[in-house]
């Protein structure tokens, strides 16, 4: 799994860490913070293996574009058409339509998993957003 965290959180988790017998190092993150970044967006972490997107206690296994597709533009706001087709369709040409329709199933999935997020493509562009 997978967590966005600013350079500060890192070094607190570093300095509250501790070690198990076995010699894992164990951090701990408040709850609240698993399920919001500090700009208020919901922490969603990805199980790439079993391509699994989760937030908090919520789940939703997706297809390889969606994964993909939502990891991706987790990681980078507002991606461009042009991006997602290098990085999400390893620059196999497809159309903005194929594009907009990937992000519309994406996004009706996540809805289905009661995620507070939306994804949204417009102007040539696939964001995500935190649900009101």
């Amino acid at each position: 799994m997978q967590f966005l965290l600013s350079d500060s959180e890192v070094v607190r988790a570093i300095h509250d860490a501790h070690r198990q017998p076995d010699g894992r190092l164990v951090i701990d993150l408040p709850a609240a913070r698993l399920l919001e970044t500090a700009a208020g967006q919901p922490v969603l972490t990805f199980s790439a293996k079993s391509r699994t997107a989760h937030c908090g206690e919520l789940s939703a296994r997706l297809s390889p574009i969606q994964f993909s597709l939502l990891a991706y533009v987790y990681t980078h706001p507002r991606a461009g058409f042009e991006e997602l087709q290098d990085k999400v369709w390893q620059r196999r040409k497809v159309s903005d339509d194929a594009i907009r329709r990937a992000a519309s199933k994406l996004n009706l999935k996540l809805l289905e998993s009661g995620f507070p997020v939306e994804v949204f493509s417009h102007h040539s562009r696939v964001s995500i957003e935190k649900t009101s």
